[in-house]
């Protein structure tokens, strides 16, 4: 009989995928070093929340009034026009928590122009090292309250005739007509170690962060402050101040002013940290028993760069005989075949 020609199977037998396999932690592992090898990554939550509408903010002495969210019709306020409910403003009496008649001093005043939906405004945080899996802490570098309240430059009128020119939650502008023409600035300290947020398998379960809250008004001659008082725990916010000043405002006044402000941040069991780098390396070294170090780049007899060298643009070496394209495009696809379902967006 003559010879016959045996035409071997290009299918990906076990031995091809096991190369496969090694190749595709060998990519996520060098995509992990040079991730390791830039600066620190950030993301951005908002801190937009639901807060409890029988929030209010009162002063006792000078004005003698307050304004609570749910109060009015709930009409929403905007910019360039007196438009809005009236949250405000009313006798301070013991109605402002909820008791009682309020009884309102007078024209239509929106000091919550948003009424309980505030946007507050955002943090950032460090996701270098965040991997996705268990339960991982990282700090906050950064805050922007900016939403919360924001200074109008129009707000230095009490008349009919003056329109906010600005929109936040806490309206600069009706500030400024509840102290008789006098400016109101919120101010909020900086941010430490102990300011963080917390992940479950990727999934945001906790914002840890307090910050001292300032209010001056009457040319700086009224402070009143507390200590960590904007905080949020867990999904919880709140903005609490109550505190005395003496001044004089014509005559000499000891005022209390009071902010007592809840509610819940919805970024909190929603956001979700994109997968890095880090993360993809645990995924990877799910697809090969027995690897002892996951921060090992080299791998089993350093083959890691040299199967990665071809094919896909990785020039770390020459490439080590019998691992061809095909075989980097197997990795790839058995990469994917395991948890990783999106990739880090670009930088």
């Amino acid at each position: 009989m003559g010879n016959k020609k045996t035409r071997r199977s290009t299918a990906a037998g076990p031995g091809r995928v096991k190369t496969a396999e090694l190749v595709a932690v060998c990519l996520v592992a060098l995509l992990a070093g040079d991730r390791a090898a830039d600066a620190t990554v950030t993301d951005t939550i908002e801190l937009a929340s639901q807060m409890d509408a029988g929030g209010f903010m009162s002063e006792d002495v000078v004005t003698g009034a307050y304004a609570r969210i749910n109060l009015g019709d709930g009409l929403l306020g905007s910019v360039g026009a007196r438009s809005g409910d009236a949250d405000g403003f009313y006798l301070l009496d013991g109605s402002q928590a909820g008791t009682g008649t309020p009884s309102q001093l007078g024209t239509d005043v929106d000091l919550f122009p948003r009424e309980a939906d505030f946007v507050v405004g955002n943090l950032t945080f460090d996701t270098t090292g965040i991997t996705g899996l268990g339960v991982e802490t990282s700090s906050v570098l950064s805050i922007d309250l900016g939403e919360l309240w924001t200074d109008d430059p129009n707000r230095t009128s009490g008349s009919a005739t003056a329109n906010p020119t600005v929109l936040s939650d806490i309206s600069d502008h009706a500030i400024g007509l509840w102290l008789f023409d006098q400016d109101g600035v919120m101010a909020f300290g900086t941010l430490d170690a102990n300011d963080t947020v917390t992940f479950t398998d990727g999934l945001l379960t906790s914002i840890d962060l307090a910050i001292d809250l300032t209010f001056t008004a009457f040319g700086g001659d009224a402070v009143w402050s507390e200590t960590d008082g904007f905080r949020i725990e867990g999904d919880q916010i709140s903005l609490q101040l109550t505190d005395t000043s003496s001044f004089n405002f014509s005559l000499d006044f000891t005022s209390e002013f009071q902010i007592d402000l809840v509610g819940t941040v919805q970024s909190v069991g929603v956001f979700v940290v994109p997968e890095p780098a880090a993360g993809l390396v645990v995924a990877g070294l799910a697809v090969l028993p027995g690897r002892r170090n996951r921060s090992d780049r080299s791998g089993p007899a350093g083959r890691c760069r040299p199967a990665l060298s071809r094919g896909i643009g990785f020039a770390r070496g020459p490439a080590r005989p019998g691992v061809n394209e095909r075989e980097v495009q197997l990795g790839v696809a058995a990469l994917h075949g395991h948890r990783v379902v999106g990739a880090h967006p670009a930088e």
